[in-house]
């Protein structure tokens, strides 16, 4: 992100889809009750909702959104100040009136539709960068990392050590104590280590990635692993995982490393990851 500008990014953000809804209701003698939604594009309607929102003067509700905007981006240590406050003011400049209405009224929505689209603006560098770098050679995979003689761990493993290469691992959810004790029973592992969360062996590209398992076949192929839930298997940060495995897969030389990420039971249209009983019918037969 060296070169990260917030100036270079495409700046057009629907700051106006989760605003407030906020409906006139009439109670008439003869026809009852009725109601309409308010809309920011009718003066009558801005002039009311302003005065249902709040009296305060534009100007210091305008203050109070550019603050909670500033608030929300500057803990980003990526950022340039300057840049942060130019952004904010270029982008509120360009809005229509009933948009500034819809922010200074709602300045939490706004401040979070800026820091969304940062981050995804931020994401597109970092993988047109890395995947540049790649290909110039600037970025490479070697064989640098090294495991510990010992692990510290505050709760020991529920589920037998059989196989693992320390005396206790790291617990992990139900999903992945099945897999310790569906690994264990294969003849053809050595041992298995349940990876130690943000402490262990990580891949380090556009995302910071901690697989789950490592394990070692008795041929000494060196298998990553990385389980997921069903209910995670189809967002953007497995999919970016997933990517950045299987870069790391083909670099590293599939012969002796190989990378799987592995899902639960529900079928997938990626071909990449793997449903659990098919990954287990296929981790038997690897040597």
């Amino acid at each position: 992100l060296d070169d990260f500008s917030l100036k270079k990014i495409d700046s057009n953000i629907d700051i106006t889809a989760k605003m407030q809804e906020i409906a006139q209701i009439d109670a008439d003698e003869d026809s009852g009750i009725s109601y309409r939604r308010l809309t920011t594009e009718s003066k009558d309607d801005r002039r009311l909702l302003n005065f249902v929102e709040t009296k305060e003067p534009r100007d210091v509700l305008e203050m109070k959104f550019k603050r909670e905007c500033l608030v929300q981006l500057a803990a980003d240590k990526t950022l340039n100040d300057r840049e942060i406050d130019w952004f904010i003011n270029s982008i509120f400049d360009r809005l229509t009136i009933a948009q500034k209405d819809t922010v200074r009224s709602e300045p939490k929505t706004f401040a979070l539709a800026l820091k969304n689209k940062i981050e995804e603006e931020k994401s597109k560098f970092a993988w047109a960068q890395f995947r540049e770098k790649l290909e110039t050679g600037e970025i490479k995979c070697a064989p640098l990392y090294r495991f510990r003689k010992q692990i510290d761990l505050e709760i020991k493993a529920a589920v037998s050590p059989n196989k693992s290469l320390y005396t206790g691992e790291q617990k992990g959810n139900q999903f992945e104590q099945k897999f310790v004790y569906d690994l264990t029973g294969l003849n053809n592992i050595r041992w298995w280590h349940r990876n130690l969360s943000r402490k262990g062996f990580y891949i380090n590209g556009p995302v910071g990635h901690y697989p789950d398992f490592i394990i070692c076949t008795k041929a000494g192929t060196i298998l990553i692993v990385e389980t997921k839930g069903d209910h995670l298997i189809d967002s953007k940060e497995t999919l970016k995982k997933l990517e950045l495995g299987e870069e790391w897969e083909k670099l590293a030389g599939t012969e002796k490393f190989k990378y799987f990420m592995v899902n639960q039971c529900v079928e997938t249209t990626n071909r990449d990851i793997y449903k659990y009983e098919d990954f287990i019918h296929l981790l038997k037969k690897i040597p």
